[in-house]
């Protein structure tokens, strides 16, 4: 029987203050440097991107207080789960070595696949309604 109610990472930026990108990439992605492709431009104000497909380490210029950012959009969170497998290891453990080497989660998305539906849309919405759903987002 299929599992009716699903969820996984869907989206993760990450940020380390530090410049050492080959730490990064060894120790938190445990990645080999060699098979990334660097780019000399990056975004959000990162001067340069490591990249394998769609997981993306960017780095900042040496005095830039930004550090690196590791971002895995839902296509990379799903090539790095590969990578994951293949050293039999979790998103557990992606996120403990995050957090011991001093990561900062700015974003986390999770993806909810309810197969069988536990809640309509109009349900959710009266409990949106009602102040049965409790978040920090001002509008929804």
């Amino acid at each position: 029987v299929e599992n009716p109610l699903v969820s996984m990472v869907d989206y993760i930026r990450v940020t380390f203050k530090t410049h050492d990108v080959d730490h990064i990439i060894e120790n938190i992605l445990h990645l080999n440097k060699d098979f990334m492709t660097e780019k000399p431009n990056g975004f959000y104000g990162y001067v340069g991107t490591f990249e394998l497909d769609f997981i993306k380490v960017f780095y900042s210029s040496p005095g830039d207080n930004r550090g690196i950012l590791v971002e895995l959009s839902g296509q990379g969170c799903r090539q790095f789960e590969s990578f994951l497998d293949w050293r039999k290891k979790t998103w557990f453990d992606f996120f403990r070595d995050c957090i011991q080497h001093g990561g900062s989660f700015t974003r986390l998305d999770l993806a909810i696949d309810d197969k069988k539906t536990y809640f309509s849309i109009p349900e959710l919405l009266k409990k949106a309604q009602k102040g049965e759903c409790i978040s920090r987002f001002r509008k929804s």
